[in-house]
């Protein structure tokens, strides 16, 4: 088992924090209701994270919804309750500044989410309006939407692109996930994952298994696998009442995070091919092929609910979150287990 260890509380957001990113070197940022986005750096001699700069401007008319930086960390795509995604160039240096490059016209309704392909020659947006666009990202920031993806029969509150291939997942309030996939120029739906019973807030990717949770209050794991020759995701792990109250985002690297309108953060570790095969007979004749364990939960991380986990890529086993309580925490966990051993 395990634990996490608070490691800073970040204020100055005014009302709900909505999403925390990092950048591929570890910066962090903050995006909310206030319409400010937040630039955070770790100050190594204190083991603080200090505020470098809050980018607020024209650019946001409404509520700022999600983050997502560019592979290079040049970019930070935010998406706005204003009906658009702007794109903001990182200027680095002692001073760190966002200026904007462009903003992405064309949904009719809240965007809620952006998402960059792991090259970085596509950006993804998603909205209330049901739909879903693929951008193609050029040189000089110049963006053209190369696709406007429909089929969902709700809110899209969610996209992840696969991190091996230009694979793209979306998810919604129609309780589903729809697989996206390009052939010969043209974007179209592969696949309708329906595991879930109500709205799909978060998917997650770690290299080819994926991870989405859902106001169902389950997380889901899921294996791309070939059946008939034919790409497919399975499911291969379910853990029921995760959360009491609705699971709302989930971030994997290694273990999973998971966050949710309990106001809990919990975190989870996958079974060794050991642990699995002490399993009872009923769990080894079900349809899984995994199990998965609550290694640690913190019950009150924040005063609100948990709106975004998200694993450090530079720092081992460091967690930022944000809330409704209007706080950016970050925490570290602690495994007992190796410190013991």
């Amino acid at each position: 088992m395990g634990r996490l260890e608070l490691q800073a509380t970040l204020r100055g957001h005014v009302g709900t924090v909505w999403a925390v990113e990092w950048s591929p070197t570890g910066l962090l940022v903050s995006c909310g209701t206030d319409k400010t986005i937040r630039l955070w750096k770790l100050n190594p001699r204190e083991s603080s994270y200090q505020l470098i700069t809050a980018f607020s401007g024209n650019a946001f008319l409404r509520t700022t919804r999600d983050l997502s930086f560019s592979p290079d960390g040049r970019s930070l795509a935010v998406a706005c309750f204003d009906a658009t995604a702007t794109v903001l160039e990182l200027f680095g240096g002692k001073n760190p500044r966002f200026d904007p490059v462009v903003c992405l016209e064309g949904h009719d309704s809240e965007v809620k989410s952006v998402a960059y392909s792991s090259s970085g020659a596509l950006l993804a947006t998603c909205s209330r309006d049901r739909s879903v666009w693929i951008w193609e990202v050029g040189l000089d920031f110049e963006y053209n939407c190369i696709a406007v993806l429909h089929g969902h029969s709700a809110d899209v509150k969610h996209v992840a692109w696969h991190p091996e291939c230009e694979l793209l997942v979306s998810s919604s309030y129609d309780d589903t996930m729809r697989v996206w996939v390009e052939d010969a120029d043209d974007w179209f739906c592969s696949e309708v994952l329906s595991a879930h019973t109500g709205t799909v807030w978060g998917v997650a990717f770690e290299g080819a298994a994926m991870a989405s949770v859902s106001s169902d209050e389950s997380l889901i794991v899921w294996r791309r696998e070939l059946v008939r020759n034919y790409p497919t995701f399975r499911v291969a792990a379910r853990v029921d009442h995760l959360h009491d109250n609705g699971a709302l985002c989930v971030h994997w690297k290694t273990l999973i995070a998971s966050g949710g309108a309990d106001d809990c953060i919990c975190i989870l570790r996958k079974r060794n091919e050991r642990e699995q095969n002490t399993q009872s007979n009923e769990q080894i004749t079900s349809n899984l092929t995994e199990s998965w364990d609550v290694v640690a939960r913190e019950q009150r991380a924040h005063t609100g609910d948990v709106n975004r986990v998200a694993w450090s890529p530079v720092h081992d086993n460091i967690l930022a979150s944000c809330g409704d309580d209007g706080l950016v925490r970050v925490w570290r966990y602690v495994d007992d287990d190796i410190q013991r051993g």
